[in-house]
């Protein structure tokens, strides 16, 4: 019989208590504790990714409101792009105003975050 190399337990069970049968020289307790442990050091790498993102974030906001106060346009900044069908066939020119698009980004990574942050 093989013992855990943590904790030298005998209570290992591969395909029991929602194992998937790795780390076969690990018992169900410390399978789970070293599992809880990565995924906590995974949390905490993003977490400190999200912190250092943060200002830079606010950086890139202030410069486009910056350029966006700088170009003088009769629509009072902004861009203008191609729409496309489906075919990609051009069908007209959609006006999109700056801080939508930084406010989409924003969320889309925000949204990104809490989905990785679930997954864990």
């Amino acid at each position: 019989m093989i013992s855990c190399k943590r904790c030298f337990s005998y209570a290992i069970n591969h395909h029991s208590h929602g194992r998937d049968g790795t780390e076969k020289e690990l018992c169900d307790v410390c399978y789970w504790r070293q599992l809880a442990e990565i995924r906590l050091a995974y949390l905490q790498l993003l977490e400190k990714n999200v912190d250092i993102l943060k200002p830079r974030i606010k950086q890139l906001e202030q410069a486009l409101e910056s350029i966006t106060k700088q170009v003088p346009a009769h629509d009072g900044g902004g861009f203008f792009c191609l729409r496309f069908d489906g075919e990609g066939n051009e069908i007209g020119v959609e006006y999109i105003d700056p801080m939508t698009i930084v406010s989409k980004m924003y969320s889309i990574a925000i949204e990104a975050i809490e989905i990785n942050k679930t997954k864990l």
